[in-house]
């Protein structure tokens, strides 16, 4: 699953929301609309309230069997269920949340008091959209921060895009033709281009963990620079035993 945008001769903007599987884009689950900004990022053209429209409404509907859904962590996929206190609530906020979960603490206690008996009680976060595509048999997967290479579907969107560049310059840039070339360039993507960027994303994913096995078992002993200018490793060593007692 995937969100990704196109400019038009005229300046204007469209977003596009589509999810794919193995064998093609989910069948009705495409959505495109124009952009009500100028900016060049999508994210700044995409709100909570049209991706949840979207992922309830053609989404959910159109997955034929329990699926796994992945995405990353885009602030617009990841409203929680529940508000997780921060701590840049004010004192007042914290107290009143803690008296929600009927958590004791003393009326005495300070800021930073009460924040340490929030933290203790920090529930798991659990997203709304995790949360509703459980309720309709299906598992949400969310990529770590900066891995939108594990998602295939970055794939399928440059061909989509190469295609559209090369057709849309063909054209006047309207509306029509915007709709037109694009669909045209979901429909260009085949089955088999699917399967081989499913497969070529699974090595990618796989040679990472295998690095990160590898990783793991190093044991690498910490590097310690002096910052005094001074070489001699016993006086290095005598400081840092000074620094230590002091700190004790």
């Amino acid at each position: 699953m995937a969100t990704t945008s196109k400019k038009t001769g005229d300046g204007c903007r469209y977003i596009v929301l589509h999810a794919g599987k193995e064998d093609g884009f989910v069948e009705n689950a495409g959505l495109i609309f124009k952009s009500t900004t100028r900016s060049g990022d999508y994210h700044d053209n995409m709100n909570r309230k049209n991706f949840e429209n979207w992922f309830k409404t053609e989404l959910i509907p159109n997955l034929e069997e329990p699926s796994l859904i992945i995405m990353d962590n885009a602030s617009y996929h990841s409203r929680l269920q529940e508000e997780i206190p921060i701590k840049s609530w004010t004192k007042k906020k914290m107290k009143e949340w803690l008296q929600k979960k009927n958590v004791t603490f003393s009326v005495s206690d300070m800021k930073d008091q009460i924040w340490k008996i929030v933290s203790c009680n920090l529930p798991e976060k659990v997203y709304h959209l995790d949360q509703y595509a459980e309720e309709h048999g299906h598992s949400v997967l969310r990529l770590p921060p900066y891995h939108c290479h594990f998602n295939a579907i970055e794939m399928v969107w440059s061909e989509c895009k190469r295609f559209y560049d090369e057709e849309i310059i063909k054209t006047r840039s309207t509306v029509d033709d915007v709709l037109k070339i694009w669909n045209m360039a979901i429909k260009k993507v085949s089955a088999e281009h699917w399967k081989n960027y499913v497969a070529h994303t699974e090595k990618v994913i796989n040679a990472a963990w295998e690095t990160e096995k590898k990783i793991d078992v190093i044991d690498v002993e910490p590097m310690i620079i002096n910052t005094n200018g001074d070489s001699d490793s016993d006086s290095s060593d005598f400081d840092s035993d000074n620094c230590e007692d002091e700190n004790m």
